[in-house]
């Protein structure tokens, strides 16, 4: 039991000043050094250390994995130019196809069916067909006709 000696009281608002010499010293924890069988040291050895061979077959492996790696990296590449292409051509095509159908109606818009129908008549002599040149076929398989012989005359 402390005896009222061994108490200290501080009166005011100073903190007292502590000696460090009073303190022990702390000590490092030194652990005691194993002793490790040498077999096992040995057997640690052996297995870190490789094999000339199976450095070679590690060094084939790698190289072998960086090289499938640079050629999925050039297909790849040669995909997305191809993917380009495609687009640049159907591009193309577009633009060829609206000057094709501008063409094509421009075409269409110059001729004039009245000036055929003239020439037709006038310079070639053809006529309307009468009511008794005009035959009638009725076609129950498909849209085509083929036609084998010549078309009979009454």
């Amino acid at each position: 039991m402390a005896t009222r000696q061994d108490k200290r009281y501080m009166y005011g608002s100073l903190a007292p000043q502590i000696e460090p010499e009073r303190f022990p010293k702390r000590r490092k924890n030194k652990r005691p050094v194993k002793r490790i069988d040498p077999r096992i040291v040995n057997k640690r050895n052996r297995e870190l250390n490789f094999s000339a061979g199976y450095v070679v077959f590690l060094s084939i492996c790698a190289l072998m994995v960086c090289c499938s790696f640079l050629v999925l990296l050039k297909l790849k590449s040669d995909q997305i130019n191809l993917k380009d292409e495609i687009s640049s051509t159907k591009q193309a095509i577009i633009e060829l196809k609206d000057d094709n159908d501008t063409h094509y109606d421009r075409i269409l818009s110059s001729i004039d069916y009245n000036e055929i129908k003239r020439i037709a008549i006038d310079e070639y002599g053809m006529v309307y067909p009468n009511k008794d040149q005009i035959y009638n076929y009725n076609v129950e398989e498909d849209d085509c006709m083929n036609q084998y012989e010549d078309i009979p005359t009454k």
